[in-house]
This record gives C-alpha cells, structure tokens and sequence, in this order.
C-alpha cells in the first residue's frame, strides 16, 4: 500500500499545481514567498524534483513498522498486531517489504530462512520481467529503426503515466493559500472528485470517492502532508475488500539527510473488510532509521550494517 500511495500522493501534488486555479486563502494564512511562478513553471519543476527524488531514493534502505488494531463498538482496542519490515530495492522494480519482526520480537531462525527464500523468488522475478522486457524492446527497435516512434515502456512505467493521466480526471483542484510547516513555506491544496468523469478502473473508483487536502514544500515540490476522508462505499468483490464511508487516511513525508523526500507515517482509520481485520480497525505505520543502501549491503533481521540516517529536526529544516 505503501508505494502506490506514494505515487498518487506525488501526482496529486502535480495534477493540482497545473490546474489555473484562484487563491481563495485570508490574507492570515499566506507565507511569504521569495519568488512567484505561474502553474507551469511549478509542475516543470515538480517533474523535475521527482525524477531527481526517485533516483535518491533507491539508495535508501528504512524501517517500516505497522501497527494493526483491532477496534470494538466504543472504539477501544479489542487486539493489536505489530509487523517491522526493512524496506529497500533489491533488484529493478518496486519497493521490496522484507519481514524482520513480529510484535518489536525478531523472527525465529525458521521465518528468516523463509523471508529470505522470498526475496530471492522475487529477485527472480524481477530478473526475468527485465529481461523478457529487454527483448521485446530489442525486437521493436528492430522494426520501428526508421520511423521514429518512442519505444514501448515497461509495466511500471505505463501504469505511472496511467495513474498520471487518471487523477487529473477524477479530481478539480484548488489552490487554498500558503502557510508555514516546520519553518518551511508550503502550498495547500484542496481535492474534490469531478462528479461529471465516470471513473474507469479500480483506484479511479476509490480516489472518486476521496475528497483531501494536500500540503506541498514550496521549494522542493515534495508532498508534506495528506489527509482525506471516504465519502462513500468501496469494495473489491463481494468478500475480498471493503471500506465503508467515513474512513480517515493521513500520510506524512520528511526530508531526509536534505536531498530526498520519503515518508515518515501513515495512518487509516475506519470500518470494514481489510486484510487483518474486519469490522472496525486502525492502522498506523511509521518509517525510520534511513540508512544509505550499497551493493554490498547484507539485509537480515538486524539493523546497523548501512550507513544511518534519521529525517531532519524542524531546527534542520529551516
């Protein structure tokens, strides 16, 4: 869940800034800022900032700690399940989610072996997604060498720029103001699902039923903040996925070492049919110990072997 919320959380961000939108902030609420761009200078340098955060990002390997709870009818926790993974890229792909711990214990030397086992299955996985892309590629250029067409892109690739395209169907925008976070100028942007596009695929149906706010960096063009309500129904299938009206999503992001942007919390909160749980539940994720990842980098159950790196204090961030 992670990854993809990433991804949306960025597009969200660019889909909003390029919209000609009007400021409908108090005078009270604006930041000062140093330098005033129009919308298409903003998401030019957002693409931009992107792109450059990506390959950044790969070089990281982090702690993710999720925290799974089971509520009752008042809302008071009933059962509470805790999973730490290392997260990291292995190989070419997504991010990969390696199982260290179960309820803050080290897994036993039986489920280590089996984590491992994974990782290896989908290193191969993925070796063999790239190498069947790589000759697709190899027999395309073959046959459009003269006509100037841009090559096929991989899945990875054409699901971005899908999602990309998607959001700024589901969604109008509007530019509440600026303000100050952590000593930081940010934008705020608000997100109402367009009631005259009739969402398509799967996410389109979900996002269409979300209405938030957004909190980008003014400088680096970095999704801060997010919060968003359900306003309505989803499900997948009859009994695989359900999250009824009234759910809260928040995500939350920090600069890291002052060259990336990755996250440090998410939090859902809701009723429904979920992987862990069904009936009413709250999850709570946070993300720490930033280490730079390298090649010779061994992943096991224990932290300390990468070189470590904590996100910035506000006093840093300024």
């Amino acid at each position: 869940m992670r990854t993809a919320i990433l991804l949306i959380c960025f597009l969200v961000t660019c889909a909003a800034l390029a919209q000609d939108v009007t400021d409908t902030s108090a005078p009270t609420r604006r930041a000062s800022s140093k330098q005033k761009l129009t919308a298409s200078e903003i998401i030019d340098r957002s693409l931009s900032k992107y792109r450059e955060n990506l390959d950044i990002q790969h070089n990281y390997i982090f702690r993710q700690r999720e925290v799974n709870q089971e509520l009752d009818g008042k809302g008071q926790v009933k059962k509470t399940e805790i999973h730490t993974y290392e997260v990291f890229m292995p190989c070419r792909g997504d991010w990969y989610e390696k199982l260290v711990e179960k309820d803050d214990k080290p897994l036993s030397e039986g489920d280590q072996k089996k984590e491992s086992e994974k990782l290896d299955k989908h290193c191969g996985e993925q070796k063999k997604h790239e190498e069947a892309h790589q000759r697709d590629l190899e027999k395309w250029k073959e046959k459009h060498a003269n006509d100037g067409q841009p090559p096929p892109l991989d899945k990875e690739e054409r699901e971005e720029r899908e999602i990309a395209d998607g959001i700024k169907k589901v969604y109008n925008f509007t530019l509440d103001g600026e303000e100050q976070k952590d000593g930081r100028d940010v934008y705020i942007v608000s997100a109402e699902p367009n009631p005259a596009y009739k969402p398509d695929k799967r996410w389109e149906h979900l996002l269409a039923k979300m209405r938030g706010k957004l909190w980008i960096d003014a400088a680096d063009y970095q999704v801060v903040n997010v919060e968003a309500d359900l306003f309505d129904d989803f499900h997948v299938g009859l009994f695989l996925f359900k999250l009824n009206k009234g759910a809260h999503f928040e995500f939350e992001q920090a600069r890291i070492n002052g060259e990336t942007w990755l996250p440090s919390r998410e939090y859902l909160k809701g009723t429904g049919r979920v992987t862990f749980v069904t009936g009413r539940f709250q999850q709570n994720t946070t993300y720490s110990d930033y280490r730079k990842f390298r090649t010779d980098t061994k992943i096991t159950g224990v932290i300390g072997e990468a070189e470590s790196t904590q996100p910035q204090t506000n006093a840093d961030r300024r």
